[in-house]
């Protein structure tokens, strides 16, 4: 009977939660293939692949190489709770967003603009830097999670009368997702 209940509690949990099982990203956003080593367990990243996995808590060896064997990158990484391995340093881009009051905006998010490509975005954006391999989680939703279809399922009560939340995106993603978010229905 416990049994039962914990493996009806984790299914709930993984249900409300925003990510799909595990606590890193391990994303290979680049155009060639890479093969990650991340504490001797290797993980094929062919081009634009991305996969959750579990890492414990702790450091990890990291090694990165190319699909001719050679290698990229050789480090090091400290995992906290779970993040965003950032194997072909790419661009990735956190946005915050808030719904609710719209007159709320100007005390609650940071709001700013930021170029990619030759397209200019306003609002709360965090830029990631491309030489950054890892990055702890600070966002609300995953790179697979869909932003506009969790948010808008959100409805206000009495005692929430807003909500700030923040996707991880890869930068053609978040474009994407932008474009479609902004434009009215």
């Amino acid at each position: 009977m416990n049994k039962s209940f914990g493996l009806i509690f984790l299914s709930i949990l993984l249900l409300l939660t925003g990510c799909d099982p595990g606590n890193v990203d391990l994303d290979n956003a680049g155009a060639e293939r890479l093969l990650v080593t991340i504490s001797n367990v290797p993980y094929d990243m062919p081009p634009a692949s991305y996969k959750r996995i579990q890492l414990d808590p702790g450091f990890h060896g990291l090694i990165i190489r190319n699909a001719e064997g050679e290698v990229i990158k050789d480090t090091t990484i400290e995992v906290g709770i779970g993040g965003l391995l950032n194997v072909a340093n790419s661009n990735y881009i956190i946005w915050r967003d808030l719904y609710g009051n719209p007159e709320l905006k100007a005390t609650l998010l940071d709001e700013q603009t930021i170029e990619v490509g030759e397209q200019v975005f306003v609002g709360d954006f965090t830029s990631i830097p491309t030489n950054q391999v890892y990055v702890e989680q600070v966002w609300d939703y995953c790179l697979n999670d869909d932003f506009g279809e969790l948010i808008t399922a959100w409805e206000p009560n009495k005692d929430e009368r807003y909500r700030v939340k923040s996707k991880l995106y890869r930068e053609q993603d978040f474009v994407t997702d932008y474009m479609k978010l902004a434009t009215p229905k």
